[in-house]
């Protein structure tokens, strides 16, 4: 399943439910201690100080992109296997919107999203708020 149909699949199912929680990478590097406590609140978990220290320092980017050379994306790598031997990381710039660099600056990784997700993304995109 393509990821925009994916991500539109739950946006879909939210309105009818309220068993679900959106997390966006934003939200997780402005406030990444209430968007975890929020996360852990969501499964009705309780956990100490040094347990959500240890949750967000393994969030960090740093971290993420070490893991992603190391051992690469399984999932995506295996639905885009391409994309990888194209250059494409999907841990790229650590930065809150740092997607829009791919969208203006790197034409080539800009055409991968629209070649291998669709044209459904765009779609996905507006309604998380991202384009107009």
């Amino acid at each position: 399943l393509p990821w925009p149909d994916h991500v539109l699949s739950y946006l879909d199912f939210l309105p009818r439910h309220d068993s679900l929680f959106i997390l966006k990478y934003e939200d997780l590097h402005d406030n990444p201690l209430q968007v975890v406590q929020n996360l852990v609140t969501w499964f009705n978990r309780s956990y100490t100080d040094l347990d959500y220290q240890r949750i967000i320092n393994q969030s960090a980017f740093d971290q993420m992109r070490t893991i992603e050379e190391q051992s690469g994306t399984p999932l995506f790598d295996a639905t885009y296997p391409e994309a990888r031997d194209n250059g494409f990381r999907l841990i790229r710039h650590g930065k809150p919107d740092g997607w829009r660099l791919c969208d203006t600056n790197e034409s080539r990784i800009n055409h991968l999203f629209r070649e291998h997700l669709g044209p459904r993304f765009d779609e996905a995109m507006r309604r998380f708020g991202y384009f107009k």
